[in-house]
């Protein structure tokens, strides 16, 4: 197969001695070798994009793995020095300050941080529930639903249900008859 023009012409001169009617053969050939050379040089672009590409990939897979072993080393080391009291306020204040502004209570309840207090409360719930009780106190978050949860409880009578003052009153007397930590 000719590389460059001059072997072209070279061969496509051998070729016209041979076969006469230098016109037709000599556009079918030039046709034939430039898409040829096309093909060939698009395969070839081809390959090498492909195989950069997943050399990138993979490179980016890398260091997405080691990020990944980096930060939980990093969040395992942080959370053994932290105190439940530490790891629930720092998730109530970012749950407190992502949600703020829904209406929704079920999108509240939904938020990662809620469930990051949820999964805390299953470890260990009479602590869980009597901070709930204080932040409630403290900064009038409404933990109403997940108090209920753990506690397997609820102090707030109906006529009082709606009152945040008188159901938060309500969640603290509990918590004295219950002699919580």
């Amino acid at each position: 197969m000719p590389t460059t023009m001059t072997e072209f012409r070279n061969n496509l001169e051998s070729i016209e001695a041979r076969y006469g009617d230098p016109h037709q053969n000599r556009m079918s050939l030039r046709h034939r070798f430039l898409y040829r050379k096309d093909c060939q040089w698009s395969r070839a672009c081809s390959i090498v994009t492909r195989n950069r590409n997943r050399e990138h990939d993979w490179l980016q897979r890398r260091k997405r793995q080691w990020f990944l072993r980096h930060l939980s080393h990093v969040i395992d080391r942080m959370e053994g020095s932290l105190t439940l009291e530490q790891r629930f306020r720092e998730q109530a204040d970012k749950w407190q300050k992502e949600t703020q502004h829904l209406s929704s209570p079920s999108q509240r309840m939904m938020h990662p941080s809620y469930q990051a207090i949820l999964g805390m409360g299953n470890e260990n719930p009479r602590e869980i529930v009597s901070l709930m009780i204080r932040d409630m106190q403290e900064h009038r978050r409404p933990w109403f639903w997940a108090l209920s949860y753990f506690a397997q409880d609820n102090p707030v009578s109906q006529s009082e249900a709606g009152n945040t003052d008188k159901m938060i009153k309500a969640w603290v007397n509990w918590e004295k008859v219950q002699r919580l930590p």
